[in-house]
C-alpha cells in the first residue's frame, strides 16, 4: 500500500509521543472513502463557466484519523498552520496522484 512520509519544517513535541519531525501516512482504503462516507477530501465544480475547487476539511481530518502511522492523530494537534497544510495536502495528494508501480526486473 502507499505510503507518505512529509517532512515537518521543526520537530514537534506532544505529551506521551516521541518528539516527532515528519508524519507517515498511509493510503486511504475503499471502505473508508465510500462505505464509511468519508468521501474525497476535494471536489471541482464549474461556476460560470470556471472550475471552482472545494476543499472539505472535515473529510480530510476524517482521513487523518484513519490514515496517520505516526505520531498519533492527537499528536497533530500542535502542528503549526505550515506544517498542517502540508500534511493536509498530503491526503489530498492520495486521490490526484497515481502510486508509483515498481518496474518488474528482467
Amino acid at each position: 500500500m502507499a505510503e507518505r512520509i512529509i517532512p515537518l519544517s521543526r520537530k514537534y513535541e506532544f505529551l506521551g509521543v516521541q518528539p516527532f519531525s515528519e508524519v507517515r501516512l498511509r493510503a486511504p482504503t475503499y471502505k473508508e472513502i465510500y462505505m464509511d462516507g468519508i468521501g474525497e477530501p476535494r471536489e471541482t465544480h464549474v461556476v460560470a463557466g470556471q472550475p471552482m475547487v472545494v476543499t472539505h476539511y472535515e473529510a480530510i481530518d476524517r482521513h487523518l484519523l484513519n490514515v496517520c502511522l505516526s505520531p498519533s492523530y492527537d499528536a497533530l494537534s500542535v502542528l503549526e498552520a505550515h506544517d498542517a497544510i502540508e500534511v493536509a495536502e498530503a491526503v489530498c495528494d492520495f486521490f490526484i496522484r497515481q502510486p508509483e508501480l515498481s518496474t518488474p526486473s528482467t
